[in-house]
């Protein structure tokens, strides 16, 4: 788990992390990990297809605690709020689950949220 943690602090301080969650406004134009608009009441007209492109920051240094490392991430302007969590399982599986929260007024319409498993192209994913 600590080198786990030290491949994420690089990636908040610049260096070559690699995203668990694909970001349209990280200039990534594949398919988004988090695909949404919000729909808010103005007046008496709705507005809708806002906050589409949300862009992450993480607010703290990871936390651990056995086996599990959460990070806390949100977006002020889009009202959003990620936690993200890695855990180690018997027989060496890792475990990553992303919870967003909707912060900010109005309804968040969530069509998808999906994890990005970084592998090399030699490298398969089993589920």
């Amino acid at each position: 788990m600590e080198s786990l943690s030290a491949s994420v602090d690089d990636g908040v301080h610049g260096g070559g992390g690699v995203p668990l969650l694909v970001e349209h406004s990280r200039n990534v134009f594949a398919r988004p990990g988090i695909r949404g608009h919000r729909i808010v009441p103005d007046g008496d007209d709705v507005s809708v297809g806002r906050d589409w492109s949300p862009r992450f920051l993480i607010d703290s240094e990871p936390r651990i605690q056995g086996g599990v490392m959460t990070m806390e991430a949100s977006d002020g302007l889009c009202g959003l709020h990620l936690t993200t969590v890695l855990e180690t399982l018997p027989g060496g599986t890792l475990r990553i689950r992303h919870i967003l929260r909707n912060v900010a007024q109005g309804t968040y319409v969530l069509d998808g949220l999906e994890v990005s498993v970084p592998l090399l192209d030699r490298q398969t994913e089993i589920l």
